[in-house]
């Protein structure tokens, strides 16, 4: 299955994969956003962690027995000698997840925009964090990183705000350790209006279909990164390579904080 072969199926709600699927690659699924559950068969061999991407309401993955390169635990994908976590469904049910003490590896995207999330306990011997493996998780408060991780990506903690905590002990990698610190501190905040802060602001863009609008909406709400949202029809004129173009778009406005404005942002670019 192609990149992107069933992106924005918004009605999709139940997918067959035969026994003979050896591959589905990256973003195969964007927002199919009715995905509930999904079963992987005895002959995939390559799935792109991005596959299943803002699957909101996606919540269990399983894996045939057969498979000799996946395997699922508790709905979630790993590979098959359960050394490292592929993927957890962006709508996985529970809050606390204890990673299987064998895994040493999280893979890219594997915690994603998994908002249901409040705490992960790591195993204590994981050695890697790849690109993007929590990002977009708003409701982790903290994350304690063991002593044996010797490779962390920063992308793990895009979307991350400076009231969410990294513990590390003593002995964490001194190198790792300021990196993970600077990546907080250079993170940008709102531009002052004089030398205050606006208590109250206005977020205001644009999007093609109103589901996928609605579905950022819903996601923005959901994390309770604003207070309210309204979404607009609007008929757009605008010159393109010297002629007069015409089409519609939906317009997402939403008020929130002024404090929030690098995280609401940050939230809809990803």
């Amino acid at each position: 299955i192609k990149r992107r072969a069933f992106s924005r199926c918004y009605k999709l709600s139940y997918i067959g994969f035969n026994n003979s699927l050896e591959q589905i690659q990256d973003e195969a699924f964007m927002f199919c956003t009715k995905l509930r559950t999904i079963r992987l068969g005895d002959g995939l061999a390559e799935l792109n962690p991005t596959a299943f991407n803002n699957c909101n309401k996606l919540a269990f993955f399983s894996v045939s027995e057969h498979n000799t390169k996946y395997s699922s635990v508790d709905g979630i994908i790993y590979n098959r000698e359960l050394t490292e976590l592929i993927r957890c469904p962006e709508g996985y049910t529970g809050d606390v997840i204890n990673i299987i003490p064998s895994v040493l590896c999280l893979g890219p995207w594997c915690f994603s925009k998994c908002s249901n999330i409040i705490d992960v306990i790591l195993p204590r011997n994981l050695e890697r964090i790849c690109a993007y493996a929590f990002s977009d998780c708003h409701n982790i408060l903290s994350l304690t990183l063991g002593d044996c991780i010797t490779d962390f990506d920063q992308t793990a903690l895009s979307g991350w705000s400076r009231t969410q905590r990294i513990v590390v002990g003593r002995k964490f990698n001194p190198v790792l350790k300021y990196k993970i610190e600077n990546r907080f501190c250079d993170q940008p905040g709102f531009p002052s209006i004089g030398n205050e802060l606006p208590k109250y602001i206005m977020v205001k863009t644009t999007f093609e279909a109103r589901e996928e609008a609605s579905q950022i909406a819903k996601m923005l709400i959901g994390n309770r990164l604003v207070a309210s949202v309204q979404l607009n029809s609007l008929n757009v004129f605008y010159t393109w390579k010297d002629e007069c173009c015409n089409e519609n778009e939906i317009e997402l406005s939403c008020i929130t904080r002024g404090d929030l404005f690098y995280q609401v942002s940050e939230y809809i670019r990803k």
